[in-house]
């Protein structure tokens, strides 16, 4: 299997459980308990990260002309716009927490799969 395979495979995966968290945030709008955190999770998600993650699919799936180190430096910004608010925030204010277990265990497969797809690509962004 090449690099770019195996990166592109583990990407898929970790998208997975990006939309995955994304359906499950979604599901929790109306219940008080989670009220808050679910319309934030909300905005964030459903407007700019649908939008990145399709950029980011059209790097690795398209024309090898666009897989540039520019772009590579590209979307390791965008990976630290995906995951950084699942951590950075927490410190200051426990409603930026992870709500339990499972999310906070889904947040770092996300970010693990998908920054390792970017490392073992690197190679093929020339």
């Amino acid at each position: 299997m090449s690099k770019l395979t195996l990166s592109r495979l583990l990407l898929i995966i970790g998208s997975i459980f990006f939309l995955g968290s994304m359906g499950l945030t979604l599901s929790h709008i109306g219940d008080p308990h989670y009220q808050t955190h679910s319309w934030y999770h909300f905005f964030r998600e459903a407007s700019s990260n649908l939008i990145l993650l399709a950029m980011v699919y059209l790097i690795y799936f398209g024309s090898a002309a666009w897989r540039t180190p520019t772009s590579w430096k590209i979307l390791c910004v965008i990976f630290a716009a995906f995951f950084l608010p699942y951590w950075i925030g927490a410190p200051f204010n426990d409603a930026l927490n992870a709500p339990h277990f499972r999310a906070a265990l889904t947040h770092i497969l996300q970010a693990g799969l998908m920054y390792c797809s970017l490392l073992i690509a690197y190679s093929e962004f020339k």
